[in-house]
């Protein structure tokens, strides 16, 4: 996942929530179903997980993770393993 995540800002303030942990945290949520305001306290705040869900959503982040998971589990690479 770590190629996929948004690399830190050169402007502002310097980043303290690692991406893996929000990352987790959007698993977490997806799988248990839980509320945006309920997930553990070990997780970053809730309000930072849900900027980073929305802003993967609204620039196509999430569908590109998305094809990219669905093509390695299947074992296949783009342009490798085509019928013939």
């Amino acid at each position: 996942m770590g190629p996929f995540m948004p690399p830190p800002s050169r402007l502002g303030r310097p980043r303290t929530t690692d991406p893996r942990e929000v990352m987790n945290a959007i698993l977490h949520i997806a799988t248990t179903g839980c509320q945006w305001v309920q997930p553990p306290k070990d997780f970053p705040p809730c309000s930072t997980v849900q900027r980073y869900f929305y802003d993967g959503r609204d620039s196509g982040l999430s569908q590109t993770i998305r094809f990219a998971l669905a093509m390695d589990s299947g074992g296949y690479r783009i342009g490798k393993n085509l019928p013939k």
